[in-house]
């Protein structure tokens, strides 16, 4: 073994399938919608060089997702979007591998609820407002209270965006956009907590 590199990896293995399904139905012309699911489970195996055997990771994500599409008018347009994510991963101390620990501990869980809404009035052929709202809520600290470990995580993270696009020619637009996020921890004491103004300018061509 030399000195210095004990941390290093040597080799890592990735082992893992994704089967996913989505339905999709539109009964009307200006209404549609979706429902999905998708499903990731995998297996890591690290090597270092301090280690002649390998570490073990496994994790699972599962994801369900619903989303509902409205354009009534020609000029308007809207869609909303709800997905739940369910995530959880376990290592050698809480039983993916390897000898068995005094102290067995949960998997580690890393849930999360996420909201997308998006919308689009035309105020005329080349001129549209452009509208958004995301939201990222997680409600996991207490996985890890039951071992004295109150790990976890509890968040709640927000978007909202207002615009203008303004069509310029066929190939090129100009859009102007104000943006504003927060970000709310609890599990931390609030001290990553923080409040943004965004405002930027886009130009895009098509070549």
């Amino acid at each position: 073994m030399v000195a210095g590199y004990r941390g290093f990896i040597d080799t890592m293995e990735l082992a893992s399938n994704t089967p996913s399904l989505k339905l999709n139905y539109k009964p009307f012309k200006w209404l549609s919608g979706s429902l999905g699911y998708i499903y990731d489970q995998g297996i890591y195996r690290v090597r270092t060089r301090a280690l002649n055997s390998y570490e073990v990771a496994k994790f699972r994500v599962e994801t369900y997702s619903a989303e509902v599409t409205l354009a009534p008018v020609d000029y308007f347009y809207t869609s909303l979007l709800y997905e739940r994510r369910n995530d959880s991963t376990s290592v050698r101390s809480n039983g993916a591998g390897g000898a068995a620990t005094t102290a067995q501990l949960p998997d580690y869980k890393a849930n999360v609820d996420i909201l997308t809404w998006d919308a689009s009035f035309a105020l005329s052929k080349k001129t549209a407002v452009t509208g958004g709202y995301s939201m990222y809520f997680s409600d996991n600290f207490n996985d890890f209270s039951s071992t004295g470990l109150p790990l976890g995580l509890n968040n709640l993270s927000q978007k909202a965006s207002i615009g203008v696009k303004q069509s310029l020619s066929k190939d090129r637009s100009l859009e102007f956009k104000y943006s504003y996020q927060n970000y709310a921890e609890d599990s931390n004491n609030h001290i990553d907590d923080y409040e943004a103004h965004i405002g930027y300018v886009a130009m895009n061509m098509a070549f």
